[in-house]
């Protein structure tokens, strides 16, 4: 005869809570600001909206707008993200109201709908105008990524230095990502978003760089090696046919001296992914101490990220040599707190951990080789 039994749960209470989290904003969002009138299927304050697909977006825009020839570069590529948001300038920009102002506003409504921009571009209207170097300083003050394009022939002119090309090559703007193209009616610089912000960094082997890109709905400027080379003396980008049928994206560059597109791109979405990693740490845990034992808690979460960042290819390990001319290899990535013993009092009395450093290597890539061919009889 079976006995009835008394619950566990009258001596041992067991509750089961989920952790909050957060997650890392999605990166793979572009727009276009435009100075376009309102399609009538927009509510009254709406000033921004997100588009799936071509064909969707036709029904808002006429085939005479920018923002159709824009839209028609974006979803002309492939890969490219899932959405393509445009945002409108609804009033005048003058001393008060910069382009940054309405590009804040934008941003508000979007961070508003849980899908925040990471990437901005202008439509034609706005080419060539005090309009290119404010949103470029705007998107460096925020952390995001700008694409503009230029159709002044100054571009390629080396002894001009106030077309917008120049003007952020001088400056301290890292964001930027300019092209020249001989035609007003083309975008190059929103299909090249495209391309870029089409990256699965969760992947194996899956970052890409902007050179040798087919932007396959962007005709090519009909430029001299001469002209090509002031553009490039520049840091403008341009899609250009090279040798007898190839069309494709050169060079790849930011404004910024030294900068490639893929590099600038990547970095940002590493650094929002180590935040969102160290964040969750103390989101999950009732406790990260003040010990050692923390700071092995803190490495593992940034070493999670950084190793995705090897399995995707935009980090490597580093072939270099030691003092004594020795071929060595450099881990891809090293994750060093800071002594915890030399932690002031006043840090431990307002929790404030010692810093991380962290150093890391980037693959890079190859965009020029040199091949030499001795011959012999």
């Amino acid at each position: 005869m079976s006995t009835k039994a008394l619950p566990r749960s009258l001596d041992v209470v067991v509750n089961i809570t989920k952790a909050s989290s957060e997650t890392a904003t999605d990166m793979s969002i572009g727009c276009l600001l435009t100075k376009e009138s309102k399609p009538s299927g927009w509510g009254v304050s709406q000033i921004l909206a997100y588009y799936s697909d071509f064909t969707t977006m036709q029904e808002d825009w006429a085939a005479d707008t920018d923002v159709y020839k824009a839209g028609e570069a974006f979803f002309g590529q492939s890969p490219r993200p899932a959405q393509f948001a445009v945002g409108l300038v609804t009033g005048t920009i003058d001393g008060t109201n910069t382009i940054a102002t309405y590009a804040a506003a934008v941003q508000e409504q979007a961070e508003l709908s849980g899908a925040k921009i990471f990437a901005w571009a202008l439509d034609l209207s706005m080419r060539d105008t005090t309009n290119q170097e404010n949103l470029a300083n705007w998107c460096q003050a925020n952390y995001l990524a700008c694409f503009l394009t230029t159709n002044s022939t100054d571009a390629y002119n080396g002894a001009l230095d106030t077309d917008i090309g120049a003007v952020l090559r001088d400056s301290s703007v890292t964001c930027a990502t300019v092209f020249y193209h001989d035609t007003e009616s083309e975008y190059p610089e929103v299909a090249a978003m495209a391309g870029m912000l089409s990256v699965n960094y969760s992947g194996v082997n899956t970052v890409r760089t902007m050179k040798f890109k087919v932007s396959s709905s962007i005709a090519a400027s009909s430029i001299t090696t001469t002209q090509f080379n002031a553009l490039n003396a520049k840091n403008y980008n341009v899609v250009a046919k090279t040798g007898n049928v190839s069309i494709f994206i050169r060079e790849g560059k930011q404004a910024a001296a030294t900068w490639y597109t893929d590099e600038y791109i990547g970095i940002q979405n590493m650094r929002e992914e180590l935040q969102v990693a160290l964040f969750n740490l103390f989101l999950a845990k009732k406790k990260v101490p003040y010990t050692s034992e923390g700071q092995v808690m803190q490495k593992q979460q940034l070493e999670i990220v950084l190793q995705r960042y090897v399995n995707n290819g935009f980090l490597a390990d580093r072939e270099s040599v030691d003092d004594e001319g020795n071929s060595i290899i450099l881990d891809a990535y090293s994750v060093v707190p800071g002594n915890i013993a030399l932690a002031t009092a006043s840090d431990r009395a307002s929790r404030i951990a010692p810093p991380i450093a962290v150093t890391c290597y980037l693959a890079g890539a190859m965009h020029k080789v040199t091949v030499n061919v001795d011959m012999i009889q």
